[in-house]
């Protein structure tokens, strides 16, 4: 039964984990340039708005 409601759980973890996502800085959805390349260098400096990752298809 766990493993049953874990199921779409895992499989998007393993879909993220896998070599077929691009992760990109969510500003550009918004036409935006994008803060950062993934994976990230470092956290982002202080005063700046926090940014989110969006996974697409690799590309």
């Amino acid at each position: 039964m766990i493993a049953e409601k874990n199921a779409f759980w895992v499989a998007a973890a393993d879909w993220l984990a896998s070599d077929r996502v691009t992760p990109f800085d969510a500003a550009v959805m918004a036409g935006a340039e994008p803060a950062a390349d993934w994976p990230p260098a470092k956290a982002p400096s202080t005063g700046r708005a926090p940014m989110l990752w969006l996974a697409g298809p690799a590309g």
